[in-house]
């Protein structure tokens, strides 16, 4: 691989993602789980990811392969994918533990005490704000800093609130779920060669 494709290869691997149904996916699992939490079904909610990853792969094959085409990455840039995707299996995995376990200290003892404690409302939504800015960096899209943030925000206003903690998470998987609609129709107005 010359210079001149190395150059490429970012720009391409950004471009790859623009079709909006990731972020589409990301913000529906992110709403059933503030909707799982919100009627105390928190297991069911972190089963959403798991459902919606194998439809999501399955819409990028009949959907948007036939529209934007299919890229073949260099083997350096898909082991690098790997390294990171392994990282936020690990980041989801932690969030389902420490989301249950914030649940249960938050149903029995309403925080009232030290800064850390007053911030356990928030903890989902700062753990899934960790997980999009993984995104984020690994796929190299910049409106997944922007999703990060408002995660963020959202877990700090539940937590200054004393809000519930699906508050913030139904706020974000709604704006994002938008962001991901209108990213997935302005794409879908790309035309299919039919000679294809």
């Amino acid at each position: 691989m010359n210079a001149r494709t190395n150059d490429i290869e970012p720009r391409l691997y950004s471009g790859y993602w623009d079709d909006g149904f990731l972020d589409l996916f990301f913000g529906i699992a992110i709403t059933a789980i503030g909707i799982s939490w919100a009627y105390e079904l928190i297991p069911l909610g972190a089963c959403a990811p798991a459902i919606l990853i194998p439809i999501w792969h399955k819409l990028r094959r009949t959907v948007v392969e036939p529209r934007a085409g299919y890229v073949e990455f260099s083997d350096a840039r898909m082991q690098w994918t790997q390294q990171w995707v392994w990282m936020a299996l690990g980041v989801g995995v932690l969030f389902f533990v420490l989301g249950i376990g914030t649940y249960l200290v938050v149903r029995q003892s309403p925080p009232t005490g030290g800064t850390f404690l007053k911030l356990l409302p928030g903890i989902p939504a700062f753990l899934i704000a960790l997980l999009a800015a993984i995104g984020g960096l690994t796929l190299g899209l910049p409106r997944s800093l922007f999703y990060a943030v408002m995660l963020a925000l959202c877990g700090l206003a539940v937590s200054v609130l004393k809000a519930e903690p699906h508050h913030g998470l139904l706020v974000a998987g709604m704006v994002i779920t938008l962001c991901g609609a209108i990213l997935v129709t302005r794409f879908l107005q790309i035309d299919v060669d039919p000679g294809e």
